[in-house]
């Protein structure tokens, strides 16, 4: 289990893009959405799934759990 902080920066000019990487294709879906709960489901890069639990009512400190889920782009 992780505890998530939530934190939040503002970014002053584009300096920053000359260190980011090329970055991941993030699909999402929030399959439960509540003031003390949530449940999401990305898929990476069409490539693996994961699943993400978290609980608490505090907006800034909330419990995290992570899953990783089967993932296939085809059927056989």
């Amino acid at each position: 289990m992780a505890r998530e902080i939530e934190r939040k920066f503002l970014v002053d000019g584009d300096g920053w893009k000359d260190g980011a990487e090329k970055g991941v294709r993030l699909t999402q879906a929030y399959l439960l959405g509540a003031p003390d709960r949530s449940a999401r489901v990305r898929i990476f890069d069409e490539s693996h799934a994961r699943i993400t639990l978290k609980f608490g009512g505090n907006a800034m400190s909330r419990d995290e759990f992570e899953y990783d889920v089967p993932w296939r782009t085809h059927a056989t």
